[in-house]
């Protein structure tokens, strides 16, 4: 018998997951409380390519003794050349049920912090799912009878659709709601009254003065109106590297579920990158600079320039991944 090599082993497991989740897919659109089927069969090969030593019968014997007896499994492949498990409808309906109870929560959640929703579009390869949208409507209209809902033609197309729009016309969208509020360490002028109780109060060399070093500058406010074109400017000074002679600046950025932050050690509050600005020394006299931060569109862009001659300068942006 012939040994795959390790590209070719990567490539088969790439489809056979590829495989597994169109399955899964099929199965999750084509959900209808009405069913008469009582199971389902996934091809489960994946997990014998990627775990060669799999006892399936052992594995399937010891789950049966200890999950939901309507969840039971009873038929699966038991040789090389059948490898699919035969699923009962009943758990995909369970674990269906409490996803939309999820995500119904999590509407009503939004409709209690957001004024005046009149209507709510259902959009993605779930709301191919009659079962899954007769579920969240009905938790929906529990609280919220005058709800209208609404369910576009091939609606599992219509978020690719809408980036493709927005891409290629981004004015289309007039405003949008922000997710998080956002900000960066502020540095402000100590204020004894102001920040005595929380704040952390250090002596800044460059300037000559007590600043505190925790304060939060927002940009903007959880829930609050985002125009496509609305955008934060902030100035900032770059700080001497006694080291090799160059000036530079660093801006981290902040971000929180809580609306109001007064500070950067604040519970919630998270770290999601730092944006760099570094210039030789002597090419500006003024250290001065101003950043203007745009917080309309789909990424965080942006552009720094010096506030004296006005010249735009060039900021990288580190995500740390959040």
């Amino acid at each position: 018998m012939q040994s795959l090599s390790g590209n070719e082993n990567l490539k088969q497991i790439q489809y056979k997951y590829i495989h597994l989740m169109e399955q899964i897919n099929q199965f999750k659109e084509g959900l209808d409380k009405d069913y008469s089927e009582d199971s389902f069969p996934i091809d489960c090969s994946l997990f014998f390519l990627k775990f060669k030593e799999l006892d399936m019968e052992k594995i399937i014997k010891n789950y049966n003794e200890n999950c939901n007896p309507e969840w039971k499994i009873t038929e699966y492949g038991k040789d090389i050349d059948d490898r699919t498990i035969t699923f009962p409808y009943k758990i995909i309906y369970d674990l269906t049920k409490n996803l939309t109870d999820k995500i119904s929560e999590i509407i009503l959640e939004i409709m209690n912090e957001v004024k005046d929703v009149s209507s709510i579009l259902y959009v993605g390869g779930f709301s191919n799912s009659n079962y899954a949208i007769d579920l969240i409507k009905n938790k929906v209209n529990n609280k919220n009878p005058e709800i209208i809902h609404f369910l576009p033609p091939y609606p599992e197309k219509a978020i690719l659709r809408g980036a493709i729009y927005y891409a290629l016309s981004p004015e289309r969208i007039k405003s949008r709601k922000a997710k998080y509020t956002l900000g960066m360490n502020g540095y402000m002028d100590w204020d004894e009254e102001k920040y005595g109780k929380k704040g952390k109060k250090i002596f800044d060399e460059d300037a000559q003065k007590y600043v505190c070093e925790n304060t939060f500058y927002t940009f903007i406010s959880k829930n609050e109106d985002l125009p496509y074109s609305k955008k934060v400017t902030r100035p900032f000074t770059l700080r001497k590297d006694k080291q090799d002679g160059t000036f530079g600046g660093q801006l981290i950025v902040y971000k929180s579920n809580n609306q109001k932050i007064s500070y950067i050690d604040e519970e919630g509050v998270e770290e999601i990158g730092k944006m760099f600005i570094t210039v030789e020394n002597g090419n500006y006299k003024d250290k001065s600079f101003w950043a203007t931060i745009e917080l309309g569109g789909t990424f965080l862009n942006v552009i720094a320039s010096h506030e004296e001659s006005k010249t735009k300068c060039y900021m990288t942006f580190e995500n740390i991944g959040n």
